[in-house]
């Protein structure tokens, strides 16, 4: 296995959560978007540090991020959502 298929792998891991729909999500968002940028790649791991629920709730539009970065982030990965 590579790096970047290592990197990929651990990305993965990470990305797995308490709630469902947080997991469909990233998981949408890394099968469009990888390999990330750095900056991606920072602010998703940034984002993988937040609590579930308020994930749920910027993912949601119930509430926003108070950083500007994250709020960019957080827009980008709403537009992997696949539709049904």
């Amino acid at each position: 296995m590579d790096t970047k298929e290592q990197e990929l792998q651990k990305l993965k891991w990470r990305c797995r959560r308490g709630i469902k729909e947080l997991d469909l999500i990233f998981t949408n968002f890394l099968e469009s978007h990888y390999p990330l940028s750095v900056k991606q790649t920072q602010l998703t791991e940034s984002l993988l540090d937040v609590n579930d629920l308020d994930l749920y709730d910027w993912f949601t539009g119930k509430s926003e991020p108070t950083e500007s970065e994250l709020s960019e982030h957080i827009q980008l990965i709403r537009s992997c959502t696949k539709k049904e």
